[in-house]
C-alpha cells in the first residue's frame, strides 16, 4: 500500500462516519518499512460534531473507529473465532480547548483484559487540552468455543465505551 492509498482510505472511512468532514492534513508513517508498524496522523475538523446546549458542550466519543454495537450478536458459539491476523488498534486523539471552555465530565477510564486481547480507555484532561487514547489489541489468531463469552463481553465494552461522552462547560466571557 502506497501512503496515498493509505491517507485516501482514512479518508473514506471517516467521510463514511462523518459526511462533513474537512481535512486539513493526513500523515502517514511507517509504510516504507516492513509494513507491520503504521502510524497515521490526521487532522481534521468535523463542523457541528459537539452539541452545545445552555451552557454545556457534549462532545461524542469516539473520533476515528464507532462501534454501534457489538459484532456478536449470539449468546453462545459453537466454532472458533478466527482473526487473519494479531493487530492493535490505537486512537489517540488531542483536543485543544479555549481558554473559555473546560471539562466538567469525562467517561471513567477503561482498562479489560483477557486471554489474548485488550481494551484502554484513557481520557486525561489537561488545563487547555484533552487527550484520549483507545488502545484495542488481538494478539492471536484463534479463540476457542469457551473463550467466546469473555470475547463478547470485551467487544461489549468496546461498544460501551465509543458510547461515551465528555461534558464540558462554557464559561461566558
Amino acid at each position: 500500500m502506497e501512503k496515498k492509498e493509505a491517507s485516501e482510505l482514512w479518508e473514506e472511512r471517516l467521510k463514511d462516519t462523518y459526511a462533513d468532514v474537512v481535512f486539513d492534513s493526513v500523515k502517514v508513517e511507517g509504510l516504507e518499512e516492513d509494513g507491520t508498524k503504521v502510524k497515521t496522523k490526521l487532522y481534521y475538523t468535523i463542523p457541528d460534531y459537539a452539541q452545545v446546549v445552555g451552557d454545556n458542550m457534549y462532545l461524542p466519543i469516539p473520533f476515528l473507529n464507532k462501534s454501534e454495537s457489538n459484532i456478536f450478536k449470539r449468546e453462545k458459539r459453537s466454532f472458533p473465532v478466527d482473526y487473519d491476523y494479531p493487530f492493535t488498534e490505537i486512537d489517540k486523539i488531542e483536543i485543544e480547548l479555549p481558554g473559555n471552555i473546560s471539562v466538567i465530565e469525562a467517561p471513567p477510564n477503561v482498562s479489560q483484559r483477557i486471554n489474548g486481547a485488550s481494551l484502554i480507555s484513557d481520557i486525561n484532561n489537561g488545563e487547555n487540552t484533552i487527550t484520549v487514547t483507545n488502545k484495542f489489541k488481538i494478539d492471536k489468531m484463534t479463540f476457542s468455543p469457551k473463550e467466546y463469552r469473555v470475547l463478547r463481553a470485551l467487544y461489549g465494552k468496546v461498544v460501551e465505551t465509543d458510547q461515551g461522552q465528555i461534558v464540558l462547560k462554557i464559561k461566558s466571557e
